[in-house]
């Protein structure tokens, strides 16, 4: 029944149509949310005959291109993060062209490969009281990391670098500023426990899409941008390039 209900669905253009048999989906226990999906579930934006490539498998990074549906695949770009940051910081780099350097590196090594393709890079880095903080390796320091950022302000630099056949030619900065709550042994011990390995993802330990909301007074900055991708900026850039949708020619 199910299935014919899905055809017929599928069928109609009406979005009256599609929300009201989504709901009545809901209300008999078929589905678990009671919010209709999108009329295409396929990527819809593009650069005609020019692959988009995200040097990265970060699970936030690919969401955000997910959801404004944009056609792009996703390679790993295998750098050595932590050396490369403790070298800058010995060298004096500051933090903002230390994010620059971490993104132009993950995405140089996808481009020296993909030279028919336009390749984003991004890196954060946190700075709180003059201490920069990379991604946690373990769960001590992800513990150690939260003390220290707890009950004052800090710093996350967003850099995205892009290389299109095999050249760097832009790249974007943004810096927020968060603050976390303070927070006792046993609420950042209970938040780890939840968080699990995602806590290893992020500089600050925090997923502010998720339960990392419950750590925070106060953040200024752009959404996009705290998660990992300054994806407006990013979609300015990608528009003069040719990004264009190709929703008339799915439609058809």
């Amino acid at each position: 029944m199910l299935t014919g209900l899905r055809r017929n669905f599928l069928r109609n253009n009406s979005l009256p149509f599609r929300t009201c048999y989504w709901s009545w989906l809901f209300t008999r226990g078929f589905i678990v949310s009671a919010h209709p999906p999108l009329p295409f579930p396929n990527p819809l934006w593009l650069i005609p005959n020019t692959p988009i490539i995200l040097a990265s498998q970060s699970a936030s990074r690919r969401a955000i291109l997910d959801g404004a549906m944009i056609d792009y695949s996703s390679v790993p770009a295998n750098i050595d993060e932590s050396a490369i940051r403790s070298s800058c910081e010995a060298e004096k780099i500051s933090p903002e062209d230390i994010a620059v350097i971490l993104a132009e590196m993950k995405a140089q090594l996808v481009a020296q490969s993909r030279t028919d393709a336009l390749v984003i890079g991004s890196d954060q880095i946190l700075v709180c009281g003059g201490r920069i903080f990379g991604k946690p390796s373990t769960r001590q320091e992800a513990s150690e990391t939260l003390d220290y950022l707890q009950g004052k302000p800090h710093h996350l630099f967003t850099s995205v670098v892009i290389f299109k056949f095999g050249q760097r030619i832009w790249h974007h900065n943004a810096l927020s500023t968060l603050v976390v709550r303070s927070l006792s042994v046993l609420e950042i011990n209970d938040y780890l426990d939840i968080l699990g390995d995602a806590a290893f993802q992020t500089p600050g330990c925090y997923q502010i899409e998720g339960i990392g909301a419950h750590i925070f007074t106060s953040m200024s900055g752009t959404y996009y941008d705290i998660l990992g991708l300054p994806l407006l900026p990013l979609l300015a850039f990608l528009r003069e390039h040719g990004l264009t949708s190709c929703g008339d020619e799915i439609s058809e």
